[in-house]
Formats: structure tokens, sequence, C-alpha cells
């Protein structure tokens, strides 16, 4: 794929478009998951790679948007930011209940109930036990 004709498509897939270097990825339409992979490209690589995708070894290319912990309203309601390096610890954190609420940056009902859900955080933000998440 030339990424500078399809850079959305690259970017969707994990890839960085602006990059110099090839890149391979298995996408399992089926399961919505895309494999990404990186470093050295030759026969045996490529081979491992592909092997490692047919028995199920291979890492999910996980996307994520933010990189910061929280985000802040100005009156001061936090949302703890959830990424696919987080989640686990956040989300499946056995000492508190989580809110998460799933979004996209391009959802156009995302966005519009984000005021609705700034109003949930702001009734529990006193809340010891809960963790509210996006």
């Amino acid at each position: 794929m030339d990424s500078d004709i399809f850079g959305v498509y690259a970017d969707r897939l994990g890839v960085m478009a602006t990059s110099e270097k090839p890149a391979l990825v298995l996408m399992d339409i089926q399961n919505e998951a895309e494999y990404v992979m990186e470093g050295l490209f030759n026969t045996s690589t490529i081979r491992n790679f592909i092997k490692g995708y047919t028995l199920s070894d291979l890492p999910q290319q996980l996307r994520t948007t933010s990189n910061q912990p929280t985000s802040c309203s100005n009156g001061n309601v936090c949302i703890t930011e959830v990424t696919s390096d987080t989640f686990k610890n956040i989300v499946l954190d056995m000492d508190k209940d989580v809110m998460l609420l799933y979004y996209a940056p391009w959802c156009g009902v995302c966005s519009s109930i984000h005021h609705t859900f700034l109003s949930v955080v702001d009734l529990f933000k006193s809340s010891q036990h809960l963790t509210i998440a996006r």
C-alpha cells in the first residue's frame, strides 16, 4: 500500500503513514484484529510472522490516542483516560468499580453525550471506590 495515497488506511492499521520503513499488516476481518510486523524484512522473518499468525501467537495491534492519564474540564471534573496499555490496570482493578465510556473521537453520538457523561462524573467525583474512565 502506498502510504502517500492511502495514508488514512495506514494510520487506521497502526502503521505510521509518514514512515519510510516498509510494513506488513495481517488483517483478521472476522475478529476485527490487525497484526503488524515490525523490524527486519526478509524471507525468514516474514515466514515466522505468518506462522505466528496461523498459530495465534502474535500480539494484536492495539491503537490508542491519549497519552494523558486524566483529562479535566474547567469545573475540575476529571476523567481517567484508558489506553490499550492501561486497560488491564484501570478497568480490571478488583479494588474499585469502574464506569467506562467507550468512544471514538470521530463518533458523533459520543460527542453528543459527552456533556451528560461529564455530569455523571461530577455527581460521583467524591466516590472513593469508583473510577470513571473513557
